[in-house]
């Protein structure tokens, strides 16, 4: 009877029950429940720990762009001595995700040169702001004038000289720029001296780019009026003698006038200087004329000059 018991619950486990129980031979054992499918996924078990669900800031982060820091490698007005309804070019090299302009102007594209005409002198602010909350800015300067002479040769004088800018500026009415075009480094030998008497503004490229020389003769400024500012050259060479001593054949010859100024002499106006360098500039005194007269006793007159050099 133990075998026959044994063959049946044998045979219960081979068509899927859980268990055998303790029935006589012969009765039908009692079903245990089916086995689990274990094909299926399956729940965990109480007190495991569940698998992490996935974060949604780990998606946003992979996804978030590079930061981008604000810079300005370069912004420049060019032209940025204008005359009055003229136009120049902004232009801007930066790195940021976007840029804008004051003054009204609004975004600009970097390397991208945009037009304005500003109708009286301006200085433009730039803001770059970057994707990580930084911002940087910069500034271009652009200056309106009424006229404007642009000198494109080192000659002394003639169309396109300083000489001639100068003299076109003291017949104006009005603001006058003058600029230059020429090569780096250039030097302009005058074979006389300069007289302003306009409002005038002589803008250089900066004082190891432009010499302004008066040969070790000539003064290089004089100033009879009107406002007068110089910048970005240099003055050198520059000579201000005096004017000779009265020449008497009857005596009381005078003395020579004072040398002032080999570089400027201011006789009247306003002058400004900036950024220049001022070097090997003499002022001269002039010499005496004839200081005195001998009487022999013949009554010949004999006049002696000064010895000097004249001036």
């Amino acid at each position: 009877m133990g075998a026959a018991r044994a063959q049946q619950c044998r045979a219960s486990s081979t068509a899927g029950l859980a268990s055998c129980g303790d029935s006589e031979a012969g009765a039908p054992l009692e079903d245990a429940g089916t086995l689990p499918d274990t094909s299926a996924p399956q729940p965990p078990d109480a007190g495991s720990e569940a698998p992490d669900a996935a974060d949604p800031a780990d998606a946003s982060d992979a996804n978030a762009e590079p930061p981008i820091h604000a810079s300005i490698t370069s912004f420049t007005a060019s032209p940025s001595i204008l005359t009055k309804g003229g136009s120049t070019h902004l232009t801007a090299d930066f790195t940021g995700v976007s840029a804008t302009i004051d003054q009204g102007v609004g975004p600009i594209t970097r390397l991208a040169g945009l037009p304005v005409s500003p109708s009286a002198s301006l200085v433009y602010t730039l803001t770059v702001t970057g994707n990580d909350g930084s911002t940087a800015t910069a500034t271009a300067a652009v200056a309106v004038y009424d006229h404007v002479f642009i000198v494109t040769t080192t000659a002394p004088s003639g169309a396109g000289s300083l000489a001639d800018a100068f003299a076109g500026a003291n017949a104006l009415s009005g603001s006058t720029a003058i600029t230059f075009s020429l090569p780096d480094p250039s030097t302009i030998e005058l074979d006389g001296t300069l007289t302003s008497t306009a409002n005038a503004t002589m803008v250089g490229p900066g004082s190891a780019k432009l010499a302004i020389a008066g040969r070790d003769r000539h003064r290089l400024f004089f100033v009879g009026g009107g406002e007068l500012t110089v910048m970005g050259v240099s003055l050198t060479h520059g000579r201000g003698a005096g004017g000779r001593g009265g020449d008497s054949p009857s005596g009381g010859g005078g003395g020579g006038a004072a040398g002032m100024g080999g570089a400027m002499f201011i006789n009247a106006g306003t002058v400004t200087l900036k950024d220049l360098v001022v070097s090997d500039n003499i002022a001269q005194g002039g010499a005496g004329g004839p200081t005195f007269q001998l009487t022999g006793d013949s009554g010949v007159s004999t006049s002696l000059r000064s010895a000097m050099p004249p001036g």
